[in-house]
């Protein structure tokens, strides 16, 4: 069980830095959002909302890649839907959406992609069907 959680942190590491070399050449501050990501999906707290459940996501939505709009948009909110989490509070999307667009911001990505990637959060609180198919498919792989 170790080696594959050692294969899923690199798995999901790899890929969100290759995500943001698209935005950042600054290293230090990827690692730094990386650990962030890493740390909050690690909490002790968390059954279900964790690293595991980002490495699901990522193999289902990988699946149908080739159908999905944004690709880029998809991966923000994976890594960033759930990042704040209390089972208690009824506020995790919304915080999570205002998590994401404030380091998406740090890294210079576009307006719209923060947008979209804020609205697929907060589907995600209720899992209705959008008009949007990214949003679809990222509901769709969290539930």
């Amino acid at each position: 069980m170790e080696t594959f959680d050692k294969l899923q942190k690199t798995m999901l590491k790899e890929t969100f830095i290759n995500l943001l070399t698209d935005y950042t050449d600054n290293n230090d501050l990827i690692n730094e959002l990386w650990f962030e990501i890493e740390q909050n999906y690690s909490d002790i707290k968390r059954h279900y909302h964790s690293l595991q459940h980002l490495e699901h996501l990522l193999q289902q939505l990988t699946t149908v890649k080739n159908q999905i709009q944004n690709w880029n948009t998809v991966l923000f909110t994976l890594y960033y839907h759930d990042i704040v989490y209390n089972a208690t509070q009824f506020e995790n999307e919304e915080k999570s959406a205002e998590f994401a667009e404030k380091h998406m911001k740090q890294i210079l990505v576009s307006t719209e992609i923060i947008e979209l990637c804020k609205n697929q959060i907060l589907a995600t609180k209720s899992h209705n069907n959008s008009k949007d198919s990214d949003t679809n498919y990222f509901t769709d792989a969290d539930l």
